[in-house]
């Protein structure tokens, strides 16, 4: 049984290109992994935006219901509030982009930052179990991400180094 796979035309394709199966299967497991990322960020961490969004409505509400008669203290933890929100860039004014900090394509780019150690923006999880997952994510992603970029350059210095000296080595008949 295996004598007849050995001699299939699949298995001779494979072993003939090995190198980029592998490759292949290196840059879809690490597209993946960032998919998987972004995922679990946006599940984790969206629910928690809302509902901060919806406690920061209802502040504003009440301090416009009630400002006519409204004490220093109310307003000093209305803004204190509003203050440790804006820190996390959620907004209450409503001139401000409504656009969520945690949907898949914020939770995407996150999920890149965290992995290529870049740290770009103020984006950070709220929620502790998005602040575990991502200590957990990177000690596995920051590895994984630094043998992918090694397997890339290694395919790319093929064809900024070698082959432009064969290039001219053969144009020009240098010996080699």
């Amino acid at each position: 049984m295996l004598q007849s796979l050995a001699g299939s035309s699949c298995v001779r394709l494979v072993e003939q290109h090995r190198s980029a199966w592998c490759f292949a299967l290196l840059v879809l497991g690490y597209l993946l992994y960032l998919v998987f990322g972004a995922v679990v960020f946006s599940s984790v961490e969206l629910p928690y935006e809302d509902l901060l969004r919806q406690e920061l409505g209802k502040l504003k509400q009440r301090f416009l219901v009630e400002h006519a008669c409204l004490s220093e203290q109310q307003l000093e933890q209305f803004l204190l509030r509003v203050l440790e929100a804006s820190n996390y860039g959620v907004s209450v004014l409503s001139n401000a982009s409504g656009n969520w900090n945690w949907d898949f394509t914020s939770s995407l780019f996150f999920a890149s930052t965290v992995l290529s150690t870049t740290g770009y923006g103020h984006t950070v999880p709220l929620s502790d179990g998005g602040k575990a997952f991502c200590i957990i994510y990177s000690v596995i992603g920051i590895p994984f991400t630094l043998l992918f970029l090694t397997a890339v350059v290694q395919r790319i210095i093929v064809y900024v180094t070698r082959r432009p000296v064969l290039y001219f080595h053969i144009r020009w008949g240098f010996s080699k």
